[in-house]
């Protein structure tokens, strides 16, 4: 176990980098795009991107996760699955990216967002072939190999989308930036993977893995297809019932906040290795319910305290990174930070359900989400605009992740997530009510010090077991622990 917690500390550490990295630069190049082109413009551009990454299921299949449970179970059939599904990319990338660019010129009768499209959906390929890999390493555990060229990316998208704007080369420019930074990326991660899968006899069919690969995906396709329809339906709501300039206003926050969303990932993408290896037996039933609900805790512990600096910092946020013209975007992101811990749960409840191999109930989960949201924003968003949008993405956030936790009872009951829930939002609420009476002059001061009050209500409360407690100092000092740490 000791080896276990090591390893697990290790992969978060090596994930953890890579997140921030592209956290850190994609907001920075987010910032960048939104103060060279305008509210207007930026709506333009945040309309084209929806339009992009609402087809990318189509072609992203849920590939990755698929690719990272099953390889993780048994490595010696990694050559065969990478093949099957980099087949499965490159034959269904050039019909999509025909489709694409037909519909886009009928919808979009502007030569320079069909054309903005179309170079953004030949990004997507490159993105697509990158995370086939990266799911490769992750199973492998190798996350250094994915904080490299995850840098690499980053700062080569930075970078060029600097470039494009210093030269001031115009709007279309912005999307070859994106394309081109994948490819760098895809190249490196190509060169990385060589020793860890042949890619001789690559254009061999195995109709045998073919159709697994095709019928397990199926249910993420929709999954993801329907997630991608909460993220972006604000946006096509927006752009339909109001301006441009209202869905730069709600988009520029909304990314914001799409973001932090990176950071249960973080978590996921640890454990998606151990995870995969105790779903496979029945005998490690218990000991995956335990592994799932000391995840929980430390994602719900993790999101709380962010939704609540994020909601008293907007103003600065917004202003800080997108300039004086966004300041109506403050109160959306005030709107969506309650929903930032519940966002966390639908991603950890997500990859959970995937790993079960229950990926149809994501599918019905996020389904009724979208079916609320589309209502929703059908009544707020003609009263409220921007704000109403955000209200619409709050209910459907709320929706999806309760009929996600639902979806799992089988394995951890609704009452143990709701029992372990209880006293990390007790001691939210005394963070938040601390920083709501004394915030007014001086509010770093006051959030620096209701996060302190925040975590000692944590211990206080011992919200952690002390065989968690073990199982950590374990992991971070790589000493000796007994053999069942994560039990208590």
């Amino acid at each position: 176990m000791t080896d276990r917690a090591r390893r697990i500390t290790k992969n978060s550490l090596w994930v953890l980098i890579s997140r921030i990295v592209e956290i850190v630069t994609g907001l920075l190049a987010l910032a960048l795009v939104a103060r060279y082109l305008g509210v207007a413009d930026f709506g333009m551009y945040s309309l084209t991107m929806a339009v992009v990454w609402t087809i990318s299921p189509f072609l992203i299949l849920g590939l990755p996760r698929i690719l990272m449970r099953d390889i993780a179970q048994d490595n010696q059939r990694a050559t065969d699955l990478i093949r099957v599904a980099v087949q499965i990319v490159v034959f269904l990338g050039a019909p999509i990216f025909i489709l694409g660019f037909i519909v886009a010129l009928f919808a979009f009768p502007q030569s320079k967002t069909a054309l903005a499209i179309a170079i953004s959906f030949a990004g997507i390929v490159f993105v697509v072939l990158k995370r086939i890999l990266v799911a490769l390493f992750s199973a492998h555990e190798k996350m250094n190999y994915e904080t490299f060229f995850t840098l690499v990316n980053a700062c080569a998208y930075f970078l060029l989308t600097w470039l494009c704007i210093k030269a001031d080369l115009g709007f279309i420019s912005l999307f070859i930036a994106f394309s081109l930074a994948n490819v760098s990326d895809l190249a490196i991660a190509f060169f990385l993977a060589r020793p860890l899968v042949s890619f001789r006899d690559f254009f061999s069919l195995d109709r045998e893995q073919l159709s697994y690969i095709i019928r397990e995906s199926l249910p993420l396709v929709f999954s993801h297809a329907l997630f991608q329809g909460q993220q972006y339906l604000g946006v096509f709501m927006l752009g339909f019932l109001c301006t441009a300039a209202d869905v730069g206003i709600f988009q520029a926050p909304f990314r914001v906040f799409a973001r932090l969303q990176l950071f249960p990932a973080i978590i996921m993408m640890a454990l998606a290795p151990l995870l995969s290896q105790l779903s496979a037996g029945g005998v490690a039933r218990d000991e995956l319910r335990r592994v799932l609900q000391t995840a929980h805790k430390f994602v719900l512990i993790a999101g709380l305290p962010l939704a609540i600096i994020g909601y008293f910092l907007a103003d600065d946020v917004v202003v800080a990174m997108f300039g004086s013209k966004f300041a109506a975007s403050a109160s959306v992101l005030q709107v969506l930070m309650p929903a930032l811990p519940v966002s966390f749960m639908m991603v950890f409840f997500d990859n959970i359900l995937t790993t079960l191999r229950k990926q149809r109930y994501a599918v019905m989960s996020t389904a009724a989400g979208l079916a609320a949201l589309f209502i929703a924003s059908l009544v707020l968003v003609p009263l409220q605009r921007a704000d109403g949008a955000a209200m619409a993405s709050l209910i459907a956030f709320y929706i999806t992740a309760a009929l996600m936790a639902l979806s799992m009872n089988d394995v951890v009951s609704i009452a143990s997530f709701a029992r372990d829930a209880l006293r990390p939002v007790f001691a939210a609420v005394v963070m938040g009510a601390l920083t709501y009476f004394f915030h007014r002059d001086h509010v770093i001061i006051v959030l620096i010090a209701a996060s302190a009050a925040y975590i000692i209500l944590l211990f206080s409360f011992k919200t952690f077991s002390a065989a968690e407690i073990r199982f950590v100092r374990a992991a971070l000092k790589g000493g000796k622990a007994e053999k069942n740490t994560v039990r208590g």
